[in-house]
């Protein structure tokens, strides 16, 4: 599908890391939205690397998605998490894919952060990173 719509991805992932105290269904559904978002910034093509490192203190595992699509308006960077904030036109997001990601990744102590520069800003490249950190060790513990 991202190839259809002219999006190159690349992987820049850690070997060995840690497991993470999280559900794995939970953490795909997450993952998927964030996917799902970052094609819909880039409707005319663009890149999408995800990356996967080893934070070392805390110790966390970090997961960062990022895309040269049109990047988030300034005014928009404080509700981006809020329950039913969408900038997609009308029948085409319900506003709920970040808030719910946002509590999924809190529900186990972890962060989700985002980073993003807009296509109105001059010189620069547009674009938007996500960054998930996640606590090592087994969800249980």
């Amino acid at each position: 599908l991202l190839e259809k719509k002219g999006i190159r991805l690349a992987l820049q992932l850690t070997t060995g890391l840690p497991p993470v105290k999280a559900d794995a269904r939970q953490l795909q559904q997450v993952f998927l939205n964030l996917i799902t978002n970052a094609m819909a910034a880039m409707e005319n093509g663009g890149a999408l690397t995800i990356r996967s490192l080893l934070e070392r203190h805390p110790r966390r595992v970090v997961v960062q998605f990022q895309d040269t699509g049109v990047g988030v308006p300034a005014a928009n960077m404080d509700r981006i998490f809020e329950p039913f904030f969408t900038t997609k036109p009308e029948g085409q997001g319900t506003g709920l894919g970040l808030f719910v990601s946002y509590g999924i990744i809190t529900s186990y102590g972890g962060t989700i952060d985002c980073a993003s520069t807009p296509a109105t800003a001059l010189g620069k490249q547009s674009g938007t990173t996500f960054t998930v950190k996640l606590l090592t060790g087994s969800k249980e513990g």
